[in-house]
Order: structure tokens, then C-alpha cells, then sequence
């Protein structure tokens, strides 16, 4: 096993995640392809814990090799899993290029029907901070209206009204 298959594994476990989170962060800021290698395999990883902090990691490193990864992530049975795999997918001022995949339809879904709760809360918010969009804009109106949970109504408003102050006027 090699060292950064070592901290990937590390990454399942409860006191080793932050110092295999930290090495793994650190390798990936200096363009180690061995450790990104090791990050994209622990995508596919059995823990839901390696899967989660793999996700979670690739906030600030991920490329267009990450995407199908983090997208097949976003069917997880592990919510925690869905949501860290979400936003490394819909944040993208964190990337150090764009992703160069629509996340509209992504958030949107999970926005509107994950069974979690903080999934959808996420989902809302990723929607609302993406570019003017009229499709995120239509959908953050129907959220603001009819979304069971109240703290998604709430973000919904916020990121419909920021979505409607960014399309042109009339």
C-alpha cells in the first residue's frame, strides 16, 4: 500500500481522518498526481467515511477527472457522503479552474428531492450562489413556496432573489 493509499484508508477512521485530510490537502495544493490518484480510487472506497473526506477534499482540487466520481457520489446511500460530494461539484470559486459540468440539473434535483434534509438545505444554497440561471431561479421560487422545511424556504427566497437581481431587466 502506498502512503497516500495509506491516508486515504486513514480517512475511514475516526482519529485518523484529520491528519490524512491534512497530508492529502497539503499533496494535492502541491499537484502530487500520486496522491490525486489515490483520492479520485477513495471515491469508490467501501468506508463512507473515506468516500466522504475523499469528497470533501476535492472542494479545492477537483478536475474534470473528478467529476464522474463525485457524481455518482451524489447517489450515495450515506447522506453525509451526498452532501460533501454536492458542494465539491456546485462550489466552484473554490476550484482552481471550472468543472466544465452543468450543476444546475444536479442541484436541482437533490434540492428538490433528496431524502436528507441537509442535502437539500446544501442543495438549495449551492443553487442559489450558482451564476443567473433561469432554470435555478424558477426552481428556488418553487422551493420558496412550497418546500416543507423552513430553513430551505428561507435560503430558496435569498437565492431566488439573487438570481432575479442578476437577469436583465425586462
Amino acid at each position: 500500500m502506498t502512503a497516500y493509499a495509506a491516508a486515504v484508508a486513514a480517512l475511514g477512521t475516526s482519529d485518523g481522518w484529520p491528519a490524512a485530510y491534512a497530508r492529502l490537502d497539503a499533496a494535492l495544493a502541491a499537484g502530487d498526481g500520486a496522491a490525486r490518484e489515490a483520492v479520485l480510487a477513495g471515491l469508490e472506497g467501501e468506508s463512507p467515511g473515506v468516500r466522504k473526506w475523499c469528497a470533501a477534499v476535492l472542494d479545492h482540487h477537483a478536475d474534470a477527472r473528478a467529476v464522474a466520481g463525485l457524481v455518482r457520489l451524489l447517489d450515495d446511500p450515506v447522506a453525509a457522503v451526498r452532501r460533501h460530494a454536492l458542494h465539491s461539484l456546485g462550489c466552484q470559486p473554490c476550484k482552481p479552474e471550472p468543472l466544465g459540468v452543468d450543476v444546475v440539473p444536479l442541484l436541482l434535483a437533490r434540492a428538490r428531492s433528496d431524502a436528507s434534509v441537509s442535502v437539500r438545505r446544501a442543495a438549495t444554497h449551492l443553487l442559489g450562489c450558482q451564476p443567473a440561471d433561469a432554470r435555478a431561479g424558477a426552481a428556488l421560487r418553487a422551493l420558496a413556496a412550497d418546500d416543507p422545511d423552513a430553513r430551505v424556504r428561507r435560503t430558496a427566497r435569498w437565492g431566488a432573489a439573487r438570481h432575479a437581481a442578476a437577469e436583465p431587466a425586462g
